[in-house]
């Protein structure tokens, strides 16, 4: 890695304070009942105080048990080494340092299956009713995600972090849900860290949903940007003995101007505890450090040919060159057909996309 350039002290912007989204417009109204409650009771919340939630989780999920039994069954088909023929590609990096761009312009190349928003939302029943989610999603979900400019669209490629929080399970979006508890619940889903092991459970909800996702896209390799796997590497390569890791590196004083802009947005428009306190710059700190030191050690444990990095810098300045090299690196195809996806999307909304940096 090279080493990072400092950047000029900053004063920080004041977080945009979107309008919150409780009840029937709530991401976990979208979630079936149980994991609704479970995952209300990993935040500490009391199931009394949020009966719209459940009532719509519960009538959704009345209305989808057909659809959510079919996925299970399918999924309980489908066999453990599922990954032996379409290995899947994990993209790390800490948040804000360039993962969401890296992974739409990977997920231009159709041979992958990168989940999409409407799969992380309702992962019980992913590869069903798509026609009737989208309408939900364009109904209750904002245009963008507040904190920049990226857009939040039904079928647009989303991290697999979102599913398991709608599974209930440990995830780095209950800090969203719960911010009053975001401490504990960052050690949970990045450290494993806690009571009611929360590795079993974080590992069986991950492979319960890249099964489903197998289940959705049979014959594609999995592609999946996220920020908090960026502590799973070795959990990862062992619940997947032959999956590949991207990594995606960023100056480290503008991912953390970034990160406290997302932190305060997201709960802004998440939080099922009213206001959320601010995310403070020790905060960002303390969690860029713990995340950084595990990535690292962990990375150098990873065998020749599973793993590449790249700098954020010349993703930008060389999308394509850079893109190139990656499949290169890996040994994979780059066709025409994705060579020309890739060219298109950067063209049309890429270049204009900088993980907000906050003013400098």
């Amino acid at each position: 890695m090279t080493p990072e350039t400092p950047a000029a002290p900053a004063t920080r912007s004041a977080a945009p304070k979107p309008a919150p989204r409780g009840g029937f417009a709530h991401p976990l109204a979208a979630a079936d009942l149980a994991s609704a409650r479970a995952a209300l009771a990993r935040g500490g919340a009391s199931t009394l105080g949020h009966l719209p939630l459940l009532a719509a989780a519960a009538f959704g999920g009345f209305r989808r048990r057909a659809w959510i039994a079919k996925t299970a069954a399918a999924a309980a088909e489908i066999q453990d080494d599922w990954h032996l023929a379409c290995p899947p590609l994990f993209i790390v990096g800490f948040w804000r340092s360039g993962t969401t761009l890296l992974h739409e312009l990977m997920a231009c190349d159709k041979s992958f299956a990168a989940p999409s928003l409407l799969d992380v939302l309702c992962p019980a029943d992913a590869p069903f009713l798509l026609g009737r989610k989208r309408e939900l999603v364009a109904k209750t979900l904002p245009a963008s995600r507040g904190f920049d400019a990226v857009e939040i669209a039904p079928t647009r490629p989303q991290e697999e972090e979102w599913a398991l929080a709608q599974l209930g399970a440990p995830s780095f979006f209950n800090a969203f849900y719960f911010p009053r508890a975001r401490a504990r619940l960052i050690d949970e889903a990045l450290f494993f860290e806690g009571g009611g092991d929360p590795w079993r459970a974080w590992s069986t909800a991950h492979g319960r949903f890249l099964k489903t996702l197998r289940v959705k896209h049979p014959t594609r390799a999995p592609l999946l940007k996220n920020p908090a796997n960026s502590t799973r590497i070795a959990e990862l390569a062992a619940l997947y003995p032959t999956a590949r890791f991207l990594r995606i590196d960023r100056d480290r004083d503008e991912t953390l101007r970034s990160l406290r802009r997302m932190m305060d947005g997201m709960a802004g428009m998440f939080s099922l505890q009213g206001a959320a306190p601010a995310f403070s710059a020790d905060e960002a700190e303390r969690l860029h450090a713990r995340v950084m030191d595990r990535l690292d050690a962990d990375w150098r444990a990873l065998p020749p040919g599973r793993a590449l990095g790249l700098r954020y810098e010349r993703l930008t300045a060389r999308p394509l060159a850079t893109i190139a090299e990656v499949y290169e690196g890996f040994g994979l195809d780059l066709t025409r057909e994705a060579r020309t996806r890739q060219k298109r999307f950067w063209k049309q909304s890429g270049k204009s996309r900088r993980p907000y940096a906050g003013p400098r």
